[in-house]
This record gives structure tokens, sequence and C-alpha cells, in this order.
């Protein structure tokens, strides 16, 4: 897959066609500052755009392969296209990180992608984790990345590890990251 390319070219007809999104997943660790590999790009977008997003990957080449209440996979016709992922935005939690999401200028990309916010990332990891314990060790070190040697939003990391009952887990983390 051609991330650079693909991400620039789905940034800028996510934008041109006013679909509401934001970069996720490994790409959108590694943009904010911990590299990381990843086989495919994931998306969180609003839900009553998927029409519009089925459209844009239409256009684009791409195909369908999965679709759930949360979930939508494409794959493109070609290698360099690779997998999209797009998980759905429609509660109250997923509607607040997108409406977060920032635009980040990003090397070798012409549009600056639309990125969640870290400590929106650290929230879809956690529940990543929780619904895949086989994911636990990737997903905490990914936490760990995004939240090291910076200034999160505290309260709102910990409102996400209250809201899947590791609370305590959080608190061990504030203070093994504070230095105490």
């Amino acid at each position: 897959m051609n991330f650079q390319a693909v991400l620039d070219l789905l940034s800028r007809e996510f934008t041109r066609h006013r679909v509401r999104h934001g970069l996720i997943g490994g790409m959108a660790v590694s943009i904010l500052g911990t590299p990381r590999a990843t086989r495919d790009l994931d998306f969180l977008v609003h839900r009553d755009d998927l029409a519009k997003v089925d459209a844009v990957m239409g256009k684009l080449g791409y195909r369908r392969t999965a679709r759930t209440e949360n979930f939508t996979r494409y794959e493109g016709r070609w290698p360099h296209q690779g997998t999209v992922d797009v998980q759905h935005a429609f509660r109250a939690p997923g509607l607040a990180m997108l409406g977060r999401a920032r635009a980040r200028k990003v090397p070798g990309l012409r549009v600056a992608p639309r990125v969640l916010q870290r400590e929106d990332l650290v929230g879809l990891k956690l529940q990543a984790l929780v619904n895949d314990p086989d994911r636990a060790d990737r997903d905490r070190a990914d936490i760990r990345g995004l939240l090291r040697g910076r200034k999160p939003r505290w309260a709102r990391v910990l409102g996400y590890y209250g809201d899947f009952g590791r609370r305590r887990e959080g608190l061990r983390l504030r203070r093994k990251l504070a230095g105490r």
C-alpha cells in the first residue's frame, strides 16, 4: 500500500465531499509521534456520511467487502491502494471525537489529514483492547506512546479508562508516566 498517496487522496476527497472524518489507527498514532507499523488506513466517519464515503471509494476503485452497524471495510482494486477500514460514529462519544479532530500537516502530503486527538485515540485503543484481548500488548504500547512525554488531558483519558471499568489501570499509568 502506498500510504502517503492514499492518505493524501482520501483526505482531499473526503474534505471535498464534506465527509465528517478523522484518521485513527496506526497511521494516526504515527503522525502523532509514535512510529508504528500498520497494514491499512483507518478512519472514523460520521454514520450519516457513509453514502458519500461509498461513492468516493467506488469512484477511486475500491470495493466494499464488509459492513456492519459499526464498521465498513474497503479493498482497493490495485495493490498500491490497500485496505481502508471505516468505523462509524453515531454514538455521543464517537461524535464528540469527530468534533475534536484537527487537520495536521504531514511531511510529503499536500493535504493536511484530519486526525483525532491523542486522548481520543487512547479511548479507541482501550475499546480495541477490551474487544480483542489478543491485541492488548500492542494497544497498551500505543497508549503509552501517545501519552509519554506529552501533557495529555488526563480527565478525558481517565474518563475513557472509567468507561471500560479500568480506572485504576489508568491511574497507575498516569503515575508511571509522571515518574512517581
